[in-house]
């Protein structure tokens, strides 16, 4: 299973990002019936901005990096990876497994939903790049493109979980009944936390001097939810 994984994937692999992003971008076009010359569109659209995002953060990585290593030589630290952000989602459409994972996906989160295990549909496809960020990963740290494919698919079946727990925030909020969001930037703020102490002291620090600040909180009841109607017309734009 391995040496065919690995055999598929040295394929893709050789054909380049932006081709492989425009292959992949076009067979999902095709399945989805959005007909040949609009797959066609959009696979080529996909793979040339994909291509222009590596020329941008290259030339970033290449500006900022002299720039950082003279900074952390100054202050004494060991603080010297240039982080690019969103730009790392350039290693989601550049590694062999990308088609695996998005196929993958699709196919145990229509299994999930018939076996009830979930409500939630993945039609966000471009959202998927972030289970093949993490799956780029392991497989650059492993060499193993099926542990990547595995991490990354397992990964966003948890999203289509946890999007199941978020949907009714997400439906009351705006006004949208019948919504689930599992990308997972929008999940994860979503998510229940533990509330901070009733009080809490900000202890001085080299950046703030002798300044102490206290922060008491006097609230007693949770505040009342509010719409996203609601919020935009209490909203201030001047």
């Amino acid at each position: 299973m391995e040496n065919i994984a690995s055999a598929i994937a040295g394929v893709l692999g050789n054909l380049g990002s932006s081709v492989l992003v425009a292959l992949v971008m076009f067979i999902l076009g095709i399945c989805f019936r959005a007909g040949f010359s609009k797959s066609l569109r959009g696979g080529l659209y996909a793979g040339i901005g994909l291509a222009g995002l590596s020329v941008i953060v290259n030339a970033s990585t290449e500006v900022l990096t002299p720039a950082i290593q003279a900074f952390a030589e100054n202050f004494a630290t060991d603080m010297t990876v240039t982080d690019v952000g969103w730009g790392s989602s350039g290693i989601a459409f550049a590694w062999p497994g990308l088609a695996f994972v998005i196929l993958g996906t699709l196919v145990i989160n229509i299994l999930m939903i018939v076996l009830k295990l979930t409500k939630t549909m993945w039609t966000d496809i471009w959202s998927i790049w972030h289970g093949n960020v993490l799956g780029g990963m392991v497989w650059a740290l492993t060499g193993n493109v099926t542990l990547g494919v595995l991490a990354g698919v397992i990964f966003l079946v948890i999203g289509s979980v946890v999007a199941d727990i978020t949907a009714k925030d997400y439906q009351e909020f705006n006004d949208m009944p019948g919504i689930a969001v599992p990308c997972t930037t929008s999940t994860c703020p979503a998510l229940p936390c533990p509330a901070p102490p009733p009080s809490w002291r900000c202890l001085p620090s080299p950046l703030t001097g002798s300044l102490r600040r206290s922060l008491v909180s006097t609230r007693s009841t949770p505040p009342r939810r509010t719409s996203a109607k609601e919020w935009a017309s209490s909203a201030s734009w001047a």
